[in-house]
C-alpha cells in the first residue's frame, strides 16, 4: 500500500533466522538446487553433502512421500495452485526420519510462462506430528491395554463388511465379556483390576491371528474381529480357543487370580450384513452363554432356551447401553434360576452389577 515503509532486508534476515527457516532457491532448467545453511541444519547435512538439485533433494524424502510431493510441485508449475504446499518425511544425516513442512512458489516466470526460479520456505514439524499422532492415538485406543476402543472397533467392523467378498467369506465376530471381574475389582483394589484387564488383553491379543482385530468395547467386555471366517467353525475355535485361554489363572499383584470369560459369535450372513446386526446378535449369544453358567462360548442363531431367554432379555435393553441387560435383570430379581438345555446343566446364576 502506497505511504507504508518497506520492510529492511536485514530484519528479515533475522526474522527468517528466529523462525529457524530453512530454504531452497530451485532453477528447473537445467534443474540446479541451492540450498541455504538453515536447511542443511534441519538435514544434519554437511555443507559438501548439500543436495545440488531438485532430483537430490526428493531423494531424501520417504519413498511413500516421493510421489505426493512431485505431483503437488507438478501442480504448482503448471499453474494449477497458487502455491506448493507439502508435508512429507526426510532422511536426516543421523539416519532417523524428520517431518518437515514445505511451501515453495514460482518466484520468476520466463515470457512463455515457464517457470524460472522457484523458492520455499522449510521447517521442521516432527514434534507437532508427534503430538497430532499421540492424539489420534489416544482417540481410538483404549490407554489401559492398549487396545482399539469402541470407535475404532466400530469402524473397523464397518471397513472389514464393507470389503467382504460377495458370496465369499466374510468377516465374523466374537464378543467377550469377564465373568468374574467385578468380584475380584472389588476384592482386591482397581489398580489390581487394571493389571488383570492388560493382562487379559495381552492373553486375547495372542489367541488369534495377527491380522484380526482385538479391542476392548466396554469395562471388561472385549471383542475379535475375524477376517475372512470362513463358517460358524473356524470363529467357534477362535471363541474356543480364547475362552480356554482366559480360564488359566494370572497373576496379578503377586497373587494368583483366576477370571472366567462368557463369549458370543456371530457370522457375517447375507441376510444378517449390518455391523449393529452383527454386534447385536453376538451380544445375545454372549449374554446365552453366560446365563449357561459362564465359562463357555455360544453362536448366534443356537435356539435353545438358554439363547431364547438372552434375547428376550437383550433386546429390551439394547437402548440402554452395554449395561443394560445386567441392570433390568437385578431389577427383576437377585438370581436366575434355569432349566439348561443344549448341554447346559441347571445353573442357579447370579446377575452382577
Amino acid at each position: 500500500m502506497a505511504g507504508l515503509p518497506e520492510p529492511d532486508a536485514g530484519h528479515l534476515r533475522h526474522v527468517v533466522a528466529a523462525a529457524q527457516l530453512g530454504s531452497w532457491e530451485w532453477r528447473p532448467a537445467p534443474d540446479r538446487l541451492a540450498c541455504c545453511p538453515r536447511l542443511l541444519l534441519l538435514l544434519g547435512l554437511p555443507c559438501d553433502r548439500a543436495p545440488a538439485s531438485m532430483r537430490e533433494l526428493r531423494r531424501l524424502a520417504h519413498p511413500e512421500d516421493q510421489e505426493e510431493l512431485a505431483r503437488g510441485l507438478d501442480e504448482h508449475l503448471l499453474g494449477r495452485s497458487p502455491a506448493h504446499v507439502a508435508e512429507y518425511r526426510a532422511r536426516h544425516g543421523d539416519g532417523r526420519w524428520v517431518w518437515l513442512e514445505e511451501r515453495a512458489l514460482v518466484v520468476e516466470r520466463e515470457l512463455s510462462g515457464t517457470p524460472r526460479v522457484v523458492a520455499a520456505a522449510c521447517w521442521d514439524i516432527t514434534r507437532r506430528v508427534s503430538v497430532q499422532r499421540s492424539v489420534e492415538w489416544l482417540a481410538l485406543h483404549d490407554p489401559l491395554t492398549g487396545l482399539p476402543n469402541r470407535v475404532l472397533f466400530n469402524r473397523e467392523l464397518q471397513r472389514a463388511l464393507g470389503t467382504a467378498e460377495a458370496g465369499g467369506a466374510g468377516p465374523g465376530l466374537v464378543v467377550l465379556d469377564l465373568d468374574d471381574f467385578k468380584q475380584i475389582n472389588d476384592r482386591f483394589g482397581h489398580a489390581a483390576g487394571d493389571q488383570l484387564l492388560r493382562a487379559v488383553a495381552h492373553r486375547i491379543r495372542g489367541s488369534v491371528r495377527r491380522a484380526d482385530v482385538v479391542a476392548r468395547i466396554g469395562g471388561d467386555e472385549f471383542a475379535v474381529i475375524m477376517h475372512r471366517a470362513h463358517d460358524e467353525h473356524a470363529l467357534g475355535a477362535v471363541a474356543a480357543r480364547v475362552v480356554t485361554q482366559l480360564r488359566e489363572p494370572f497373576e496379578v499383584m503377586g497373587r494368583q487370580v483366576t477370571v472366567g470369560a462368557s463369549a458370543g459369535t456371530a457370522l457375517r450372513t447375507a441376510q444378517h450384513a449390518a455391523p449393529d446386526e452383527l454386534v447385536d446378535r453376538a451380544d445375545r449369544a454372549m449374554y446365552a452363554a453366560k446365563l449357561c453358567g459362564g465359562g463357555r462360548w455360544r453362536t448366534a442363531g443356537c435356539d435353545t432356551p438358554i439363547e431364547a431367554a438372552g434375547r428376550a432379555l437383550a433386546a429390551p435393553a439394547a437402548t440402554a447401553g452395554p449395561d443394560g441387560l445386567r441392570q433390568r435383570a437385578v431389577r427383576e430379581a437377585d438370581h436366575l434360576h434355569m432349566q439348561g438345555a443344549g448341554g447346559c446343566p441347571p445353573v442357579r446364576y447370579p446377575i452382577r452389577t
